[in-house]
C-alpha cells in the first residue's frame, strides 16, 4: 500500500513563559484509491463493479497547542 504523509509543525514564542504552536497533518495527501471487491463472474449483472476502498479516503488536520 502506498500513502505519502506529510506534517508541518511552527512554534509562536508570545512571552517568555507564553509559546503558541501550530501544527497540519495531512495522511494520503495525492489521494490515491486502491480498490477490492471488484466482482469478477462474468454472469452476474453486477459485473466489474467494484465494492468497498482498502486504504482510506484522504485525511488533514489540524492542531493549535499553548503552552504556558
Amino acid at each position: 500500500m502506498v500513502n505519502q504523509d506529510a506534517g508541518v509543525r511552527r512554534d509562536f514564542q508570545i512571552r517568555e513563559n507564553l509559546r503558541l504552536g501550530f501544527q497540519c497533518d495531512a495522511f494520503n495527501i495525492f489521494n490515491h484509491v486502491r480498490l477490492r471487491g471488484i466482482n469478477t463472474n462474468i454472469t452476474n449483472a453486477n459485473f466489474g463493479k467494484v465494492t468497498s476502498q482498502v486504504n482510506t479516503p484522504q485525511v488533514i488536520q489540524f492542531a493549535l497547542r499553548i503552552e504556558f
